[in-house]
């Protein structure tokens, strides 16, 4: 066997054997053997013809000139011809330089841009013709980032002895990169103090994904739930491991939340003045524990009533959150009830020695009949009718008003 343009390996060797096949010189004297290859199956090249008087002719410098299975035959005058076994003459290969492959971006396909000028090398035996044809197209295995290989195609071999050869078309290696992609996050987006966060954060892109590429995940914010700006970040966000994700500047705010404060009036007894107490309350966020605080509450008169009327004002809130809320009012109005303020009276009798009966006397004036007891200081309080008096019983000096 061998590959075409080398020398067969092993050479042929011929001898001469007698008729129970030993090996013989009887006969071989001053003979010449001669190899000849079967027709039509190409030429037997170099020293086809040796002396065999020893016997034995070892051939040392045969081709063949065309590729195929082939079978030699050898003869000598007066002698029988012998027959080879057959055996293979191959195609020589033959292989591709000049060419190069140029990084790409990620574009979803293994399309690969191939430059230089293609030329063969292994060597074309002698005068044969034969050259290259057909444009060099590359193939990434991938279309996936990465340190890849690129399979060259589309080259032949053509001319009289192409047959001869095969063509190993190179395989190169080349870059996918990522494609970079920028992201941006769409521009107002807020939320109210104390409520939650969007389900997700609106962005647009650019450029496009690659067609049946999409987006996994979504952004997020820096930590924080005061009223305040905060960036956005990548988050989880994701386009996949061929693309390279670039945040635009962009910021999420949360703006006051609006705080109506209430009042709930506080009853109590007359006291003469117009001065009332109420308890706040607000629709602040649980757990704020806001500090309310108002500076006057009023009735709109001193007396006895139901719901009357009491003004709030000077209201106000203070506390580690408070700035987190845009106060709505800074007055307001609830009810409350005025009762009449129980005092007590004090009588001014006369001792009187026992008599058997309780009937009692006032004292002479001028101390007072009755004296009434913690009246609001300025109100003119006095007894419309002094009523009737007796002592509890008899034996007692406990007097009884009625």
């Amino acid at each position: 066997n061998a590959v075409y343009g080398s020398f067969l390996s092993p050479q042929p060797v011929v001898k001469t054997q007698d008729q129970f096949g030993n090996d013989s010189t009887s006969g071989a004297a001053g003979k010449t053997v001669t190899l000849t290859i079967a027709p039509d199956t190409g030429t037997l090249l170099g020293t086809t013809s040796l002396d065999i008087s020893s016997g034995t002719a070892s051939f040392t410098d045969l081709t063949v000139n065309a590729v195929g299975t082939k079978q030699l035959t050898a003869a000598a005058t007066d002698l029988t011809n012998a027959v080879s076994n057959s055996f293979d003459i191959t195609q020589k290969t033959l292989t591709v330089t000049g060419l190069s492959v140029g990084n790409k971006i990620y574009d979803g396909n293994t399309d690969a841009v191939v430059s230089g000028t293609p030329l063969l090398v292994g060597g074309v035996v002698g005068d044969d013709t034969v050259t290259l044809a057909g444009i060099a197209v590359g193939t990434f295995n991938t279309p996936n980032i990465g340190s890849n290989t690129v399979a060259i195609s589309g080259l032949s071999l053509v001319g009289d002895d192409a047959v001869n050869y095969i063509l190993t078309q190179p395989v190169l290696n080349a870059e996918i990169t990522a494609k970079p992609i920028t992201v941006t996050p769409t521009a107002g987006q807020t939320k109210i103090y104390g409520e939650t966060n969007p389900a997700v954060f609106a962005y647009t892109f650019d450029p496009a994904l690659i067609i049946g590429d999409s987006f996994t995940g979504a952004l997020g914010r820096f930590a924080g739930e005061d009223v305040n700006t905060y960036a956005y970040t990548i988050g989880t966000l994701s386009a996949g491991g061929n693309y390279a994700l670039t945040l635009a500047p962009g910021t999420f705010e949360i703006t006051k939340r609006d705080l109506t404060v209430t009042a709930t009036g506080v009853s109590r007894e007359y006291d003469g003045t117009f001065n009332a107490t109420v308890t706040l309350s607000s629709n602040e966020v649980a757990g704020d524990n806001l500090t309310l605080s108002y500076t006057t509450a009023s009735f709109l008169n001193k007396t006895v009533g139901s719901d009357k009327q009491v003004d709030v004002s000077g209201i106000s809130i203070d506390g580690p959150k408070a700035s987190n809320y845009n106060l709505l009012n800074v007055t307001a109005q609830t009810t409350a009830n005025i009762t009449k303020k129980s005092i007590t009276a004090t009588l001014n009798v006369k001792n009187k020695t026992y008599d058997g009966d309780t009937s009692a006397m006032f004292a002479s004036l001028p101390p007072p009949h009755i004296v009434l007891n913690d009246p609001v200081g300025g109100d003119e309080v006095t007894v419309a009718d002094e009523g009737s008096k007796e002592f509890e019983n008899k034996n007692q000096f406990v007097l009884r008003q009625d």
